[in-house]
């Protein structure tokens, strides 16, 4: 498509019709059914990378801002395509040249990686504006005008009719200004994950102890991987085997995380079981119903756990699902609530694909993430040295299993180690 032909072509066709409505309103309402619903209003609205502004006289000077900026190479700000003429209107079309055929988010959801050569470019944006008199007044005062690129994580602003010059005593309050707003994007999430383990995403792999020496044999894998922690799930052991072996891996390895999924006890009872058998310590609980409705005002069994662990002064992470495989299906439009509702009952929300070994969509995943802010997010089924990079905008925790085995309870080094390297890329 022919963005400028087409609307080129709208223009005339809305100038020429006998269509008493405001021609703003028709030229806007025409080229949304050309594109797509978009964001924002007519006075400004963009669809996908690009940028399109319907009014009076003061575009000619935006269409002139435009073009001076493109001569800096400002990639946060739209190229100018066109500026079409349309009886008493304009129509401006601009294009984030750095953003080809992507979406444009607020860039606060802070859902995506900010690359550093991604703050860097917007820095030397800032920078090389400023060295030329002129500067965006709103880029230090909150995120209401800072967008990004979903795929490039390529920061942008909107409404650069307001670019304005500026007093040189001002340059380096707004370069301060900028540089305090670049420095709070760029900090990780913190939660539980990033406070036990420094850092986020990070692995722990699912160890499903077909007996001891076996068990003991993958453990020793994961650790010399680099792993700092792994939960042992009871297929193949019963839990009472299970957290025995907590002990005796506990007695060679102190320094290792170790959290328990024991999938015949509900999670309060899995808790006090492991504090009562394993020495008063156990690093985490995986359970994989939360039983949250997030239609309802009472979370009666999410109550319970919190009760359980209160009493018993647990400071540990609870993983527990929500939308997760083999549960209650959660409608995908509920899928931020009954994440923010779960995250006042749990350290981590845990989902998963549909099935073990099956892939979650990354759609599901993300709406999950925008429900629970910086709060903690698992995922347990289905990652893949191949698919792991579309998740870790989202994810604090990837719980892998059956992806990194030999066979069922053996962990596999070469597989292990790759998806650490997919990680780490």
């Amino acid at each position: 498509m022919n963005i400028v032909e087409e609307i080129q072509a709208i223009v005339a066709r809305e100038v020429a019709s006998d269509d008493p409505r405001y021609l703003a309103s028709r030229l806007g309402d025409a080229i949304t059914a050309l594109l797509g619903p978009g964001t924002g209003s007519i006075s400004e609205k963009l669809y996908r990378q690009y940028m399109i502004q319907i009014g009076g006289d003061g575009l000619v000077q935006d269409a002139e801002k435009l073009r001076w900026m493109q001569q800096l190479d400002i990639s946060a700000a739209p190229e100018l395509l066109a500026l079409i003429p349309s009886d008493s209107h304009f129509v401006l079309i601009g294009r984030y040249a750095a953003c080809t055929d992507e979406q444009l988010v607020p860039v606060d959801r802070r859902k995506h990686v900010l690359t550093p050569e991604a703050i860097r470019r917007f820095h030397r944006d800032m920078v090389v504006l400023s060295d030329h008199g002129m500067f965006h007044p709103f880029v230090g005062r909150g995120f209401a005008h800072w967008l990004i690129g979903e795929t490039s994580g390529t920061i942008v602003l909107n409404s650069w009719s307001v670019l304005w010059p500026f007093e040189p005593r001002e340059r380096a309050e707004m370069l301060s200004a900028v540089d305090r707003q670049l420095t709070w994007l760029a900090k990780p999430r913190m939660n539980r994950i990033t406070e036990t383990f420094g850092k986020s995403p990070v692995l722990l792999p699912v160890v499903h102890p077909v007996d001891r020496d076996t068990a003991l044999r993958s453990i020793d894998v994961v650790r010399a991987a680099g792993c700092k922690g792994l939960f042992l799930i009871n297929q193949g052991m019963s839990s009472r085997e299970v957290l025995q072996l907590v002990r005796d891996v506990r007695a060679r390895d102190p320094e290792l995380w170790i959290g328990v999924n024991l999938l015949d006890h509900r999670a309060p009872d899995a808790l006090s079981d492991a504090l009562d058998q394993c020495d008063g310590r156990i690093d985490g609980i995986w359970a994989d119903n939360a039983h949250i409705d997030e239609h309802s005002a009472a979370q009666p069994r999410a109550e319970e756990f919190v009760a359980t662990r209160r009493a018993r002064n647990w400071n540990g992470l609870y993983f527990c699902g929500v939308a997760f495989k083999y549960q209650r299906d959660v409608a995908s439009a509920d899928l931020p609530r009954s994440a923010a509702v779960a995250a006042r009952y749990m350290d981590v929300v845990c989902t998963s694909g549909p099935g073990t070994g099956q892939a979650a969509d990354v759609d599901k995943v993300c709406a999950m993430r925008e429900g629970l802010g910086d709060g903690a997010l698992a995922l347990a089924s289905g990652v893949t040295p191949e698919n792991v990079r579309a998740y870790m905008p989202y994810v604090d925790a990837f719980l892998v299993g059956t992806g990194i085995e030999e066979s069922f309870g053996v962990i596999d080094k070469t597989k292990l180690a790759a998806l650490l390297r997919a990680m780490a890329v």
